[in-house]
């Protein structure tokens, strides 16, 4: 019984320590759709970045404007996010005005390098955020 009780007890405390990792909403949701729209790229696959360019931006923007929770928080975190905003809207443009598959695939992988930083900026100042 005693052994049951421990293992109980031990389960609730991983729990608890789960239910209390930081969470940011829209970094979520924003990395979610990197990896559908921008990781296919890496192997030449435009079609899905052409199809949710419009909605990179869009995620990206909410993003930006979301409040920054403490445990992301670190210096340059709104001059990273509005840079990904800016790289969202030059190739949601370039998509738009049906530019080379090699301009498109370059802007594609200097946004996910940029959102790959930023990932790395947060962990660098906040190590248990991830």
């Amino acid at each position: 019984m005693k052994k049951l009780a421990l293992l109980v007890y031990i389960a609730l405390l991983a729990v608890c320590a789960y239910a209390q990792q930081p969470a940011w909403n829209e970094l979520d949701n924003f990395h979610e759709l990197v990896k559908t729209a921008l990781h296919p790229v890496e192997t030449g696959d435009l079609k899905p970045v052409k199809k949710n360019s419009g909605l990179l931006l869009q995620k990206a923007g909410q993003w930006k404007s979301s409040a920054v929770p403490a445990q992301f928080n670190y210096e340059a975190v709104q001059t990273d996010l509005d840079k990904l905003v800016t790289i969202c809207q030059q190739l949601d443009e370039a998509v738009k005005k049906n530019k080379s598959s090699a301009e498109i695939k370059k802007m594609a992988l200097a946004l996910h390098d940029h959102f790959h930083r930023i990932l790395a900026a947060i962990k660098k100042n906040h190590p248990a955020s991830n």
